[in-house]
């Protein structure tokens, strides 16, 4: 039986549209690199690891590209409905690759704060993290373990909502429940994949 949940912020209760082209080219102008970005934390971290001065400037950098985009969200219609029917039964953790700064305003612009109990961001795990995490979703799992941490149930009481592969992966290492949503709808050999977060009320009692 599920006693509490777990849900990823970008792609799942909403699009933050991030477009890796607004923040390439003034990562590359910091980092003195021509490399690109296509994975963003693990490039950051390798290319900062000896210069905390540099790493800072860097997630400031990301910071304000997400901050910047956040008058062009789009919160998915079903997520104040669905979180509202989920809050009242459920305690929630939200976990997210986005900042803290940014993920703060984003909960308090949509009216989403109430609804979680605790909150994991990027910047959480960088600070416990010492060494590059050279795979998205190992930091994933990390932050999956700390929310786990935080809820106190078993893993096996635990659903995690996410959208991306490393999501899942993350969720089948940590040993919680899991459901992908996929707007586009793509299915997932031997995986429960849902096209909205209204079709949770379908899976969520057979767990």
């Amino acid at each position: 039986m599920i006693k509490g949940l777990i849900f990823d912020l970008d792609g799942t209760l909403l699009d933050l549209h991030f477009d890796l082209k607004l923040v390439e080219k003034r990562l590359q102008k910091l980092l003195s690199t021509s490399q690109p970005f296509d994975g963003l934390l693990t490039k950051i971290q390798l290319l900062t690891k000896e210069n905390e001065d540099l790493a800072k400037k860097a997630w400031e950098i990301i910071d304000d590209v997400e901050t910047s985009l956040i008058p062009n969200i789009t919160l998915y219609p079903e997520t104040i409905p669905v979180l509202t029917r989920l809050h009242e039964k459920y305690p929630i953790v939200l976990v997210t690759f986005q900042g803290r700064s940014p993920t703060d305003v984003i909960l308090k612009k949509f009216a989403l704060l109430h609804f979680f109990q605790h909150s994991i961001t990027r910047d959480e795990e960088l600070r416990r993290e010492k060494t590059p995490i050279l795979n998205p979703m190992f930091f994933r799992e990390k932050q999956l373990i700390a929310a786990i941490q935080f809820l106190n149930f078993s893993r096996e009481e635990i659903l995690f909502v996410g959208d991306k592969m490393n999501d899942l992966e993350a969720a089948l290492k940590v040993g919680c429940k899991n459901l992908i949503i996929r707007r586009r709808y793509n299915p997932i050999p031997g995986h429960v994949v849902i096209k909205d977060l209204e079709a949770i009320f379908e899976f969520i009692d057979r767990f």
